[in-house]
């Protein structure tokens, strides 16, 4: 079983990650680095659905133990 402080750095180190990929693919994108922008845009997508995943695991857990 995976300690509660470990999802709670694990759902933390998601949403930054996700959150920095946004930003470099943004600045990727105004210096027309298309292929760079595409390659951080599906990293980005990836990340976010982790990061809802991980989300809505926790608060299944949540509402179980209510």
């Amino acid at each position: 079983m995976i300690d509660k402080g470990l999802r709670s750095d694990r759902a933390k180190a998601l949403a930054f990650i996700s959150a920095m990929l946004s930003e470099l693919n943004q600045i990727a994108g105004s210096h027309r680095l298309q292929f760079l922008g595409y390659l951080l845009e599906m990293a980005y997508i990836e990340s976010y659905d982790m990061v809802r995943k991980e989300r809505s695991h926790h608060q299944s857990k949540a509402i179980d133990q209510g």
